[in-house]
């Protein structure tokens, strides 16, 4: 009885370790709530070397690496920050689990029945079970302790959930074994020839002498230098490739006219007289007809002043009704993100 009391208590501990420190998060807001946003036939919320991650196995994780941590820290509840930062360690365990596996699979890396034994009651066992059944007395390893545990798990706990722990603790550090013999077959493949490393060290501890002269360009007055308009056209047309983007980029026109400004949006007709009198310098059509319709800007919808916010500054925030300008955004992580902000309403365009 005593050593089930030990590995309830300790096998948040384990898993929590195990499952959690080592192999769990061996490296961003996905999923906050137990609500899928996405409906039927669009589980998927991600694609990671041509596999996709479906949100109920993500959630399945991220509760499990949740339950794992409250067993460790001895916390009921999960503050905003740490709950954020489980998120993102469980998508980054699911990717670097999807990007390995193919990889140890090709490899060829496993571990044996006897290996998994020699890990728990066998000469080598793993450091986490050495600490949990250790003579309480001596703090010596009492591998009879094991034997005893595993021979009473259905027994002295007919709910299952200690053996299902122990379970989970067993895959644990079965893939943390996979782990680390795939990483040292990987480095022990390397080799640096020993040109290289000389010249490494060569270049890191290279040093030389210089003298030289500051002159502090804030130093020199403005009216001492001219530029023109002609100088910065060509500037830019010599340079402009440096700004290409490679994917295409919105583009909008805008006007911001100070002296415009009114509260719910209704303009006078002093500052509507301004607005005219800009748009007939700038609009040579609307110049020409002197019809509303030939400029946005004269025959825009007035509307009062509204307020917008980025998904990142969203999080942690409600709002009873929320607007979300969806074009463009093709990381779901973040539209599920925006999503949850509403309390009442949610409007998409």
């Amino acid at each position: 009885m005593g050593l089930m009391t030990t590995m309830r208590n300790k096998g948040g501990l384990l898993v929590g370790i195990i499952g959690f420190a080592i192999v769990a998060f061996l490296a961003g807001d996905v999923i906050v709530s137990g609500r899928n946003i996405f409906g039927d036939g669009q589980n998927e919320i991600g694609k990671v070397n041509g596999e996709s991650i479906e949100y109920t196995a993500f959630q399945a994780k991220l509760d499990e690496n949740t339950e794992a941590y409250k067993k460790n820290s001895g916390q009921g509840d999960i503050n905003p920050t740490m709950n954020g930062y489980l998120v993102d360690q469980t998508w980054n365990q699911m990717v670097q689990d999807i990007i390995l596996k193919k990889s140890i699979a090709i490899s060829g890396v496993s571990v044996s029945a006897d290996e998994l034994f020699d890990m728990i009651q066998g000469k080598n066992p793993h450091p986490e079970v050495r600490r949990a059944f250790a003579n309480p007395q001596t703090g010596v390893f009492d591998p009879s302790q094991v034997v005893t545990f595993l021979k009473n798990l259905d027994t002295q706990d007919p709910t299952g959930a200690t053996k299902k722990q122990w379970l989970a603790f067993e895959k644990a550090i079965n893939e943390e074994r996979i782990r680390q013999k795939y990483f040292n077959l990987v480095k022990g493949a390397m080799y640096t020839p020993t040109a290289f490393a000389k010249a490494n060290f060569t270049e890191q501890n290279k040093t030389a002498n210089i003298s030289y002269v500051v002159l502090d360009y804030a130093s020199i007055p403005d009216n001492s230098v001219k530029v023109s308009e002609s100088e910065m056209a060509a500037y830019y047309n010599e340079h402009k490739f440096k700004y290409a983007q490679k994917e295409n980029a919105r583009s909008f026109d805008y006007i911001y006219v100070d002296v415009l400004q009114a509260e719910n949006g209704k303009i006078d007709p002093q500052k509507e007289g301004y607005l005219r009198v800009d748009r007939m310098n700038r609009n040579k059509v609307y110049n020409d007809s002197g019809s509303p319709e030939d400029d946005k800007y004269v025959g825009a919808l007035r509307l009062g002043y509204g307020y917008a916010i980025t998904c990142q500054k969203a999080q942690g925030g409600e709002w009873e009704k929320v607007y979300i300008n969806t074009f463009g955004v093709r990381d779901k992580k973040w539209l599920y993100t925006a999503i949850t902000r509403a309390k009442t309403e949610l409007n998409l365009y």
